[in-house]
């Protein structure tokens, strides 16, 4: 999917310019030409993959791969091997040798988003890649060496991670090394108008629609909304709504069900 190129407020492809988002880009700025390792703290659907990806593409490794891995996805009894790579033979169905993410994107940036899905093996074997630069593939005694920039996400508070002891306090320092928080947009709430301009301008781009606006009234609504979903949400609702417009222009009786229910019982 393309993006418009416009002059909506953004920061790379982070649409914002509220004061909270501002905190955001100071900090990418600042880190993304220095190779620590970096935690993104932010609910789900705060944009944690974006503030990533800009990092990355602000970075002396911007040439090179950036990956983005989503963790909670990947069977727990195939992370080690995704990342790290196997030979083969080295369990059943290991029927070749496998390159892992971290041979894959050498020299570039690794970005693995919710970290605190990984269980306690695969959080011992990132520590001692962070700690040593060094990783084997499953079934190799072989070492081999890595200078893959780590960045590293979570939907999840640090302290809550920590009290939880299913997260290894020492990786979280070593990935914590520098922290960005990513605001909920209930917290940003400045940046609503802006970014349902630009999922307009999206679908009008990608889905050969005609220009489309919102109503006063519709867009009132999205303000007061609370977006438990996020940024995510906020894109779904404008698309669920302009699907089921008549023209081009949303009112609130194109918005889903659960916006209209929580702004009548606040009104």
């Amino acid at each position: 999917m393309s993006h418009p190129k416009d002059s909506i407020p953004r920061f790379g492809e982070i649409v914002g310019k509220s004061a909270a988002m501002k905190t955001v880009f100071s900090s990418i700025e600042k880190v993304a030409s220095v190779d620590y390792p970096v935690l993104i703290v932010g609910e789900t659907g705060t944009g944690k993959d974006l503030v990533a990806r800009e990092i990355h593409n602000r970075s002396p490794r911007s040439k090179k791969p950036f990956i983005p891995i989503n963790m909670s996805a990947i069977p727990s009894e195939l992370v080690a091997s995704v990342l790290f790579g196997h030979e083969k033979g080295s369990f059943t169905g290991a029927s070749e040798s496998h390159a892992g993410y971290f041979q894959e994107g050498k020299n570039g940036t690794l970005f693995l988003d919710e970290i605190s899905t990984m269980d306690d093996n695969v959080q011992s074997a990132l520590l001692r890649v962070l700690e040593t630069k060094k990783y084997r593939k499953i079934g190799s005694n072989k070492e081999f060496k890595t200078d893959s920039r780590i960045l590293a996400a979570t939907n999840q508070a640090t302290k809550i991670l920590v009290k939880s002891k299913l997260f290894r306090v020492d990786l979280l320092h070593r990935l914590q090394v520098v922290q960005i928080n990513v605001p909920p947009l209930r917290r940003r709430k400045q940046d609503i108008a802006l970014l349902v301009q630009y999922f307009l301008q999206v679908i009008k781009q990608n889905y050969d629609r005609i220009a489309m606006t919102i109503s006063k009234d519709a867009l009132n609504y999205l303000k007061q909304y609370s977006w438990p979903g996020n940024v995510r949400e906020l894109r779904n609702t404008i698309f669920h709504a302009a699907v089921l417009s008549e023209g081009n222009e949303i009112h609130t009786k194109h918005l889903p069900e659960q916006i209209l229910l929580e702004i009548e019982n606040l009104n």
